[in-house]
C-alpha cells in the first residue's frame, strides 16, 4: 500500500516505521521537510503535495490548525482513503478546548474538505509511546467511518501497527472518539503522566 503520513510526530514516525516493516511504501509530508525529525533512511520527508502524489492512503497526524492547508496542498483526493488521527483542539482562555462545535467532529470537517475521499477517524486515542510498547497484546483501536470496502483496508493497516481494529459506527461517531482527548490533555497539563492519564480515562469509561 502506498501511504503518505502528513506530520512527523511520535505517532507518525512509529506508524511509518511499522508500516515500512510490513512492506508498505511510506512517505512523510510536511510543510517544511528540512525541519523534519525523521530518522535517515526510514522514509523520505517531502512537501505535502509530493508526499501525497500517488498515495492511496493519507494518515493525518499533524496539528489541527494545519489540516486544511495540508489537505488543500494534497488535492485532488478522488478514490483516496484518509485516516484522521488528529485532535481538533485549540487554546482558549481557560486552556485547551475543542476547536469545533460539539455537534460535529474533526473527521466530518476533514470529509467536507476532501469530499471525494473516504474518511475514517482512528488512531487518535493511541499515543506514540503506547504504540511503541505494543508487543503481543493488541489494544482495541476504534474506527469510525462508512462500512465500505475501504474499511477493510483501514483494518488491515491498523493490524499491521499491532492494534485490534473495531468498527464503532459511521463518521457521526467520530465526535465521541475525539472529546476524551481533551480530558486527557488537561490531565497531562495538570501534571499526570500521559499514559497514566490514558488509564484514568479507561477506568472512568
Amino acid at each position: 500500500m502506498d501511504i503518505a503520513i502528513l506530520g512527523a510526530g511520535h505517532l507518525a514516525r512509529l506508524a511509518g516505521a511499522r508500516w515500512l516493516r510490513a512492506g508498505h511504501t511510506v512517505r512523510f509530508g510536511l510543510a517544511d521537510p528540512a525541519s523534519a525529525d525523521v530518522p535517515a533512511g526510514e522514509a523520505p520527508a517531502l512537501p505535502f503535495a509530493a508526499a501525497a502524489a500517488g498515495a492511496r492512503v493519507l494518515l493525518l497526524a499533524l496539528p489541527w490548525w494545519d489540516v486544511e492547508g495540508a489537505l488543500s496542498a494534497c488535492a485532488p483526493h478522488g478514490g483516496r482513503i484518509i485516516i484522521d488521527a488528529t485532535h481538533p483542539l485549540r487554546i482558549g482562555a481557560a486552556g485547551p478546548e475543542l476547536a469545533l462545535d460539539a455537534a460535529t467532529s474533526g473527521a466530518e470537517v476533514v470529509q467536507a474538505l476532501a469530499p471525494d475521499a473516504v474518511v475514517f477517524k482512528s488512531l487518535n486515542a493511541l499515543s506514540g509511546p503506547a504504540l511503541g510498547r505494543i508487543s503481543h497484546l493488541r489494544p482495541v483501536v476504534p474506527v469510525a467511518g462508512p462500512e465500505t470496502p475501504e474499511l477493510e483496508t483501514v483494518r488491515m493497516l491498523i493490524m499491521d501497527l499491532g492494534g485490534d481494529p473495531r468498527h464503532a459506527g459511521d463518521l457521526s461517531v467520530a465526535a465521541l472518539l475525539e472529546a476524551p482527548m481533551l480530558v486527557r490533555l488537561r490531565l497531562v497539563l495538570a501534571g499526570q503522566p500521559p499514559e497514566e492519564a490514558a488509564r484514568t480515562l479507561a477506568t472512568a469509561a
